[in-house]
Parts: C-alpha cells; structure tokens; sequence
C-alpha cells in the first residue's frame, strides 16, 4: 500500500491550466488530488540542445506528469493523452502525422512512401516518384533572380529561358517587341523571294 501510493504520488495524469511558451513550461491541475495545481512543469522535448524541438501542450490537453520523490515542487510533462472525445488524426500504424487546430496537417505515410502537406487549399505530396502541388491560387518557385509562376491565368517566367527541344504551342506567340528572332532573321519583316 504505501509503495502505490508512493508511485501515485510520483506519476499523474492531469489537465493542462497554464502554459509559459518562453519556458517551455505548464502548470497542470490534477483533478484526482483535489484539484491541485502544480507549480511550473518542464515539458519533456525531444532535443534540446544542437538541434532544437519545440511543441508545447494546450490549455485543457491530458498529460502524463512525473514528480521527483522531493515532492510536487519540481516535474516534467511527459507528454499527452488521447482522452473522452478527443481522437487521433490518422488510424493506422503506417503513418505519423501531426494536425493543427486550423486544420494544416502534415503526414507521412511509410508504406506508400508518401509526404503530404495540406494547409488550406494548398497541398504539396511527394513520394519516391514525384512531386506535386496544388494551389488554389498560385505555385512560385524562385532561384536568385529567376521565378516561375504558375497562375490560373497561365505561366510567367522571369528570367532567361532556355529549351532543350521542341516547343509546340496551340494558341498564339507574343513578344513584348512583338517580333520573333532565329539567329540574324526578324520574322516580322521577313519574306521569300
């Protein structure tokens, strides 16, 4: 009896009342032990020195909390919980994802190989075979002083352009000079005797 309640006292599960993102730190309350609040609890990070983790719990999320056998003075978060009506965001072991409450998720899926990004009406997925992007809007790419475009009006090019093959066009070509050179040849002007 008195190591369960030893171990109780260590380990706990309780609801996040506070969080100080500077610290990285929450204070939870632990409605098993009257309501308690504790004092500011070190969320457990992954890294935290040369590379860097950061994800703090929200105000209301279950968490796992150990104590030291000092007492409640000093902890840490262990991490969260799914409980009562809050559910995972995917249902298989294949995948790890992470959602956020405006709905962007990112996940990947390790036995189609796949990487998606959604945030809004926007999502890029990349497996072992290709890329694809989807915008409701616009697709930019951009290296130094070069950018591509991609807009529900066409595709703009800033920079020089450079083609290794056959350009076939259904509709009309344009220049700003409104003129087509091949090597000293001006179209525009240009006849056969």
């Amino acid at each position: 009896d008195e190591t369960m309640e030893f171990l109780k006292a260590l380990i706990r599960i309780g609801e996040v009342s506070s969080v100080d993102a500077s610290k990285a730190t929450a204070r939870v309350v632990f409605d098993d032990f009257d309501s308690v609040v504790s004092y500011d609890l070190q969320v457990i990070c992954r890294n935290t020195f040369a590379n860097r983790d950061y994800a703090m719990p929200d105000i209301g999320e279950d968490v796992i909390c150990l104590f030291l056998p000092t007492g409640t003075e000093a902890g840490f978060i262990l991490g969260s919980v799914y409980a009562g009506d809050v559910t995972p965001p995917e249902n298989t072991v294949n995948r790890r994802c992470v959602e956020f409450l405006d709905g962007a998720k990112f996940m990947y899926d390790r036995s189609a190989h796949a990487l998606t990004i959604t945030i809004g009406d926007t999502a890029i997925t990349v497996n072992q075979d290709a890329v694809a992007v989807e915008s409701k809007n616009t697709i930019q790419a951009k290296v130094g002083d070069t950018e591509a475009t991609i807009g529900a009006s066409g595709v703009s090019i800033k920079g020089n352009l450079s083609v290794d093959g056959a350009i076939s066009a259904s509709g009309d070509i344009s220049t700003d000079t409104g003129d087509v050179k091949a090597g000293s040849v001006l179209l525009k002007n240009h006849t056969h005797i």
